[in-house]
């Protein structure tokens, strides 16, 4: 009597049987996640893409080997919300956007930029220009929405001492002066208090 020495079928694994794709793409995961906490720039809008992208391919992954054909469906229906939900928090980020500029359309000039590229990423940079003077700086930067500020840009404004004393309080990490108005003595002091600051003073100010 011959023995039967045939095993039945083993299930793929998640990591062994191919996993060689899924850890790729987990690690590539990670490493967006990191630099998307970071806040770099040079990801931009792609971050999040790539992030839905790698969880749907995880997602289907590990729902055919768990869950079966049937767990799909949960898994579409998951990440269909994630994306709408996602569509939507942009959008009304954007909207808040635009009604921060239209604030500060009041002013003479003033200018805001996100270096991200996301609408709900931080306002980092400000610009205050033309007939734009010391009070207008301080309402300005008393708005929470200012409050992650990196850099700014005193350019032909009517800003003085005061003015640069209004945003001391901010980390930053790179401000021009082309302002005349700003003293010598201003600016030292600036820059004692701010070591890691980038401080640029224009030649023609």
């Amino acid at each position: 009597m011959e023995s039967d020495n045939s095993k039945p079928p083993q299930r793929r694994s998640v990591i062994l049987g191919g996993g060689r794709q899924t850890l790729a793409v987990v690690l590539v995961l990670l490493l967006v996640i990191a630099f998307a906490k970071r806040g770099d720039p040079s990801l931009g809008i792609l971050s999040p893409l790539v992030v839905i992208g790698v969880g749907l391919y995880l997602y289907f992954r590990v729902a055919k080997y768990l869950l079966g054909r049937a767990g799909l469906w949960i898994v579409v229906l998951t990440v269909v919300l994630g994306v709408v939900s996602f569509g939507f928090v942009q959008y009304q980020a954007f909207l808040r956007y635009e009604e921060l500029v239209e604030r500060l359309a009041q002013y003479d000039e003033i200018t805001i930029m996100q270096h991200n590229g996301l609408p709900t990423s931080p306002v980092d940079q400000i610009s205050f220009k033309n007939d734009v003077d010391d009070e207008a700086v301080e309402k300005v930067i008393a708005m929470p929405e200012f409050a992650n500020v990196s850099h700014i840009y005193f350019d032909a404004s009517k800003i003085t001492d005061r003015g640069l004393r209004a945003v001391s309080h901010l980390k930053l990490e790179y401000i021009y002066i082309g302002v005349p108005e700003i003293s010598e003595e201003a600016i030292a002091e600036f820059e004692e208090e701010h070591p890691k600051c980038s401080v640029i003073v224009s030649s023609h100010r």
